[in-house]
């Protein structure tokens, strides 16, 4: 693998935390990288609560979405018998 990926892939092992962007009653909870400076987490909280309204949060937010897209169908052959 060159290089240059080797260090950002390893990232992704790292612990992460839940930080909430929306608010006590509404909670919003986002995971940030734990390895972010206390500085670096405030920034992305700070921009990521001022932008929480382009998130969905919930399929109720994506009115537009089909739903033969999110649905999740089995092909099942009606003339095999079922078992355990």
């Amino acid at each position: 693998m060159p290089p240059q990926f080797t260090d950002k892939i390893s990232y992704l092992s790292e612990e992460i935390v839940e930080v909430n962007i929306g608010t006590q009653e509404d909670s919003k909870l986002i995971k940030i990288g734990a390895w972010l400076t206390l500085e670096e987490r405030e920034r992305y909280h700070l921009l990521l609560k001022e932008f929480s309204n382009v998130f969905s949060w919930s399929y109720f937010d994506m009115p537009s979405l089909d739903p033969n897209f999110i649905t999740h169908n089995l092909v099942i052959n009606d003339n095999v018998k079922p078992f355990q």
